[in-house]
């Protein structure tokens, strides 16, 4: 589905004030809960081109102080999957 920018400030709008309902031209949506809020803004933030695409990657590296180090990579596309 094409989403619009009013669409996507409605949203927000709608998420700032903790209220479950927005409006969006003619139509009114009621939203389960605010997850469900939250999951469609990042799908329309991604659409929209208001976020990067793409995963976001986080390297770490631990040691004890003694060889080998461990590298692990986070994707942040798959939550607590390690590389």
């Amino acid at each position: 589905m094409a989403y619009t920018q009013a669409q996507y400030d409605a949203l927000t709008a709608a998420i700032a004030e903790g209220v479950a309902e927005v409006q969006y031209e003619d139509r009114r949506v009621r939203y389960r809960n605010q997850d469900a809020m939250l999951a469609l803004q990042r799908i329309m933030a991604r659409e929209l081109g208001l976020e990067p695409t793409g995963p976001r990657r986080k390297r770490m590296a631990s040691s004890k102080g003694i060889w080998p180090v461990t590298l692990a990579t986070f994707d942040n596309s798959l939550p607590w999957h390690v590389r």
